[in-house]
């Protein structure tokens, strides 16, 4: 979700294995030997390559083992049904040492290096951690030598921080957990529910797809840590999507994730949410498109779920506050008030659960072998803390992980958020809350406020060589009137600047609700959970989305 692109790249395999359906790779061998071989070949690592004359003072090792299954319809046909999967290996090298190593100044390792892998046996598991260690010891090396000379010709204002920070030793293990997916019963499942949009003509697509993707991740590192966790998640995702008579491409969504299939919707609730779809389509191919905007605006849970995420979580991220060119929005406001005195803000990655929604950005260890940690960003309004992977800060108090180094396979970790909880304390009820924006918009005499009911994501930039603004992307939006009536509208983007939608949030409401998605960054997409309550703020500011101007289809729709 972040427009701020860095290089933050690692070593890793692309996908070589194919997989049996409710197992993950009958051939590989057993956990115990994954682990060992890594150790092995760690130890042998950092036993030879400690007499070069810089050696390595850290190493770990990843291999993520995954699997995933998809089954797609259209229209009540199926158009896929598939299973893929592979090993991925990850070796995070660091010469130099704690406070400056091969990553300072330049921030990151060097480009991947590509290579095939399985976990068919020890010694094939070590033959490819060898030839990677090499490869990037080398690389590292080169680097480190970049480092030393900017070092000496650049402004260091890192002071005391560490570029790898001290980490506890650890051992974690998770039970493996079975895969429960069969495609002949999704199907049948799938083409029922997709069914729905059939009796629909001025649709464009109408789809149902089921997936689940388990990743099996051992993790080991120089300082004895060794962690072997089981991620597995169902998810079913319903769409849509039309063209208005103005050329706008109008598209919904519902998307359910769970990490047992007993937690996904029935049969029967998801051919319901499959009509709303094409009742909410079919109005908003009806509704007006709204002019450019601003004023007072209240966001239900899941729109301010986004908003918080994008506008407030990224410029949390600690390491960014080290990179002289980011915006860093929030570096020197610690301990100055934020948000109203109500409100505070929560990163959890142990949550599992919000209600009976299973959230996305869970994890017991981070990617750099650290627990995820809960951290209170934000108490009473007032900035007390970062989010910090191993890249930490030089102020006091903020030079240790929190358990937030996070990425996906082939990358390099940085801080990442996990589970956003917004807190509000003495919330108002959602009727309240509507009471108090009608009441702005008498007392400034405006016709009417906005209420946003859906976006389905957005991005953000943090770069100080760019506009340091957001946009988000609404889906579902309404006019609401002095007199308490709503129209539905559609064509806007939801944009501004962080400080200034921050300084005009007012108050929350306690109608909770949980917005559950993928986050794209340095780091790649991570999955990650946002929980809020209905916002009301004082004054926001929409723009025309981009529209198509193509006309509808000339020919009658084949399902007419």
């Amino acid at each position: 979700m972040s427009k701020s692109v860095r290089r933050c790249q690692r070593l890793f395999v692309l996908p070589a294995l194919l997989f049996s359906i409710g197992t993950i790779n009958a051939e590989r061998i057993d956990d115990p030997n994954v682990l060992e071989a890594m150790h092995q070949e760690l130890e042998r690592s950092m036993s030879v390559l400690a007499e070069q004359p810089d050696p390595p003072f850290y190493i770990s090792y990843e291999i993520t083992d995954n699997f995933r299954a998809v089954v797609s319809t259209s229209f009540g046909k199926v158009t896929r049904s598939s299973e893929s999967g592979g090993t991925f290996y990850d070796v995070d090298l660091r010469v130099g040492g704690p406070r400056m190593d091969n990553t300072h100044l330049v921030n990151r390792r060097p480009f991947p290096s590509v290579t095939y892998g399985s976990l068919a046996s020890q010694d094939g598991i070590r033959n490819y951690l060898w030839l990677l260690t090499d490869r990037t010891f080398k690389q590292a090396s080169e680097q480190l030598v970049n480092v030393r000379t900017r070092s000496e010709t650049q402004i260091d204002t890192d002071g005391p921080a560490f570029d790898l920070a001290p980490a506890t030793k650890v051992s974690h293990a998770e039970s493996q957990r079975p895969i429960q997916f069969t495609h002949i019963d999704w199907e049948k499942r799938l083409q029922r529910i997709s069914n729905v949009f059939n009796g629909h003509p001025k649709l464009l697509s109408g789809n149902a797809q089921a997936s689940v993707v388990k990743n099996v991740r051992f993790f080991v590192n120089s300082e004895g840590s060794q962690i072997q966790s089981d991620e597995l998640m169902y998810t079913i995702v319903l769409s849509a999507s039309t063209k208005a008579d103005d050329g706008s491409n109008l598209s919904l969504s519902e998307l359910f994730h769970a990490r047992d299939p007993s937690g996904l919707p029935s049969n029967r609730e998801l051919t319901r949410k499959a009509d709303e779809l094409v009742t909410m389509l079919i109005n908003l191919r009806n509704a007006p498109n709204i002019e450019p905007y601003t004023g007072p605006a209240i966001l239900s849970g899941r729109a301010a779920g986004v908003l918080f995420h994008e506008i407030l979580g990224h410029r949390l991220e600690g390491h960014r506050l080290k990179q002289t060119n980011d915006a860093q929005t929030f570096k020197d406001k610690v301990n100055q008030r934020v948000l109203p005195e109500s409100m505070s803000v929560v990163f959890d990655p142990a949550l599992e659960k919000f209600g009976d929604t299973d959230l996305l950005g869970t994890y017991a260890f981070d990617n750099e072998g650290v627990k995820g940690q809960k951290v209170r960003v934000i108490e009473d309004g007032i900035l007390k803390r970062f989010l910090l992977g191993r890249s930490t800060l030089s102020d006091e108090g903020f030079r240790d992980s929190n358990g937030h180094g996070r990425k996906a396979v082939g990358l390099s970790s940085v801080a990442r958020q996990s589970n956003l909880l917004v807190e509000v304390e003495d919330p108002y009820t959602p009727a309240e809350l509507e009471e108090q924006m009608i009441a702005i918009l008498k007392e400034r005499d405006l016709e009417y406020g906005l209420y946003f009911d859906d976006i389905v994501g957005g991005f953000t930039i943090t770069q100080r060589s760019l506009p340091n603004a957001f946009t988000v992307r609404p889906v579902i939006v309404y006019k609401v009137y002095q007199d308490g009536s709503r129209e539905l509208v559609r064509g806007v983007d939801l944009i501004g600047t962080p400080l200034a939608v921050f300084d005009s949030v007012i108050a929350g409401a306690d109608d909770m609700a949980v917005f559950n998605g993928q986050c794209g960054a340095e780091s790649g997409n991570v999955p990650v959970s946002a929980i809020s309550p209905s916002i009301l703020v004082g004054q926001i500011e929409v723009q025309r989305a981009s529209q198509s101007r193509a006309i509808l289809p000339i020919l009658p729709s084949p399902r007419s």
